[in-house]
C-alpha cells in the first residue's frame, strides 16, 4: 500500500516555523545521525549542563565550534576535562541554510 494514513504536506505551524516532511530523504538523515552519534562521544561530547545556581538543565548538549556555558562561549570545555571543542563542519552550515531557503524564500545571513 502506497497511500499515507495522514496526509504529509508542507505545514507553516506558527510565523517562521515549516513543517516540510521528506526535505532530507533517508540518507541524508542516516549521515545527519552519524555525525551526531560522532559529536556525541568524548572527548567535548555529549554533556549535562550545570547552571550557575547549582541545577541542571533537562536537555544534554554537544557543542562545535565554541563551547556554550553559563554567561560565555570559549574552545574548549572549560567548565569539564578541558578538551577542545570539536569544529563546527561547513557542510552542517550549508545544510541549515539549505533548510531556511527552503522553507522561508530566504537566504540568511
Amino acid at each position: 500500500m502506497e497511500a499515507e494514513l495522514f496526509p504529509r504536506d508542507r505545514t507553516e505551524v506558527a510565523p517562521g516555523a515549516v513543517h516540510m516532511p521528506d526535505w532530507l530523504g533517508a540518507g541524508r538523515q542516516r549521515e545527519l545521525l552519524e555525525a551526531c552519534r560522532d559529536w556525541a562521544r568524548p572527548p567535548a561530547g555529549l554533556r549535562t549542563v550545570r547552571t550557575p545556581g547549582g541545577g541542571t538543565m533537562t536537555a544534554r548538549q554537544v557543542c562545535l565550534g565554541r563551547h556554550w556555558y553559563p554567561y560565555g562561549y570559549a574552545r574548549t570545555v572549560v567548565d569539564g576535562d578541558g578538551s577542545p571543542v570539536k569544529p563546527f563542519p561547513a557542510w552542517l552550515g550549508e545544510l541549515g541554510a539549505s533548510a531556511v531557503r527552503e522553507a522561508l524564500g530566504v537566504t540568511p545571513p
